[in-house]
This record gives structure tokens, sequence and C-alpha cells, in this order.
């Protein structure tokens, strides 16, 4: 990217939305296209809460 070393952080984010995801069993998609952006999609699976069953 044309930002490298301009912007401050530890590159960590999508690191961590990762784990969260994965404990989550759920997914994570992403879509780019060049001169457009990017975009990411998380998705989680809905559990239904046990008094509701």
């Amino acid at each position: 990217g044309s930002n490298v070393g301009n912007i401050a952080g530890t590159g960590l984010g999508l690191s961590i939305v990762k784990k969260c995801v994965d404990l989550h069993q759920g997914e994570i998609n992403i879509d780019s296209q060049i001169g457009k952006g990017t975009t990411v999609t998380i998705t989680i699976p809905y559990l239904q809460p046990i008094a509701d069953q």
C-alpha cells in the first residue's frame, strides 16, 4: 500500500479479528478491486439461546 510507514499501528488488527471469528466458528470474506477498494465481510453463525429451543 501507499500508506506503509505513514500510519502508526502494530498490524495486529486482522489477526485479532480472525482469531475471534474462528472461535465463533465464523467466516471472513475479502473482496478487493484495484482502484476501488476492499470489502471485508464477517459472518458469525447465530446460536439460538437454550431457553428458546
